[in-house]
């Protein structure tokens, strides 16, 4: 609901003559919020999904792609029911703790992507009850794909070296996938691409990067930090392009469209933001954060050393 308030003078009394200041009334008018568009929503989600089907099944035969640092090497193919997995599990504990919290969330927006097919998803919600509920929500969904991943990797190395994923090796992406063999565990590919969704959910322009962060320091300080790591993110790609070679700078101009166009630019605050985050929440966090931006980070490790 939408409160608006009105203060009407009314006659003073006595005792508010003495005080020098006058009562006041206040009204309170209260009015629907218009339906959201379900519509439009399942039609975006029903779009954004068969584009990342047809990315994630011709990236490896699509020229293009190949030029602008495909990860697949031509006629290669993805693991994509393992990559799917960890997408759903994500959706799925958001979904989850959604519910739990009695928040409405709007199909999810799956993105599409030229180098590994798919990056993830998002999903717009409703208010949370309070700022502890809001970081809940925001890190369900990374958490849940990142337990996941790490599932998947043990389950690669337990498989041992050599695969099925034919990449084109050494890839100049983040720096987690250029350890990656050219010859590939389907299992391991679909640890560390579950990983680099989950680090790229929670950049701080990200939409669920951008929620733990309010939560955590408001408003304010969280969209200012969106605001510069919109630009910081692309800028420290642009200079490793520029010392180390191409490709580093097209997964995060890429991720930045993707925001720009089809985000909104902040979370909706929480309906009470009194209650503060539990100290062992606020370690979690910033945790996950400092693991997601480790992994993102757009440089060759080899060369900093």
């Amino acid at each position: 609901v939408l409160a608006r308030l009105r203060r009407v003078e009314v006659a003073p009394r006595a005792r508010s003559v003495a005080l020098g200041r006058g009562p006041a009334e206040y009204e309170v008018f209260v009015t629907d919020v218009p339906a959201e568009r379900t519509d439009l929503a399942v039609f975006l989600f029903c779009f954004s999904l068969a584009a990342t089907a047809v990315c994630m099944a011709a990236l490896g035969s699509i020229p293009v792609f190949q030029a602008i640092g495909c990860a697949l090497r031509p006629g290669a193919a993805l693991p994509y029911g393992a990559v799917l997995a960890v997408l759903a599990a994500g959706q799925a504990a958001r979904w989850a703790v959604a519910k739990a919290q009695g928040v409405t969330i709007q199909p999810p927006l799956v993105l599409p992507s030229p180098q590994v097919g798919v990056l993830g998803s998002f999903s717009i919600s409703g208010p949370s009850p309070s700022r502890p509920a809001m970081l809940a929500l925001a890190l369900a969904g990374p958490a849940a794909m990142a337990l996941v991943s790490l599932a998947l990797l043990a389950a690669g190395a337990l498989a041992g070296p050599g695969g099925e994923v034919a990449l084109n090796a050494p890839l100049s992406i983040t720096w987690p996938l250029q350890q990656l063999p050219a010859d590939c565990s389907p299992w391991t590919w679909a640890g560390a691409h579950g990983l680099l969704m989950a680090s790229l959910a929670l950049l701080p322009h990200s939409p669920d990067g951008q929620a733990v962060l309010q939560s955590l320091h408001g408003r304010r300080a969280a969209g200012n930090l969106a605001e510069n790591a919109t630009y910081l993110y692309p800028l420290v790609a642009l200079v490793c392009t520029a010392v180390v070679g191409p490709g580093w700078s097209i997964l995060p101009f890429w991720w930045a469209w993707l925001l720009i166009n089809f985000t909104p630019s902040a979370p909706p605050l929480p309906r009470e933001e009194v209650t503060e985050v539990p100290v062992a929440a606020r370690a979690a966090a910033y945790l996950a954060l400092a693991s997601s931006w480790i992994y993102l980070y757009p440089w060759p490790v080899g060369t900093l050393f």
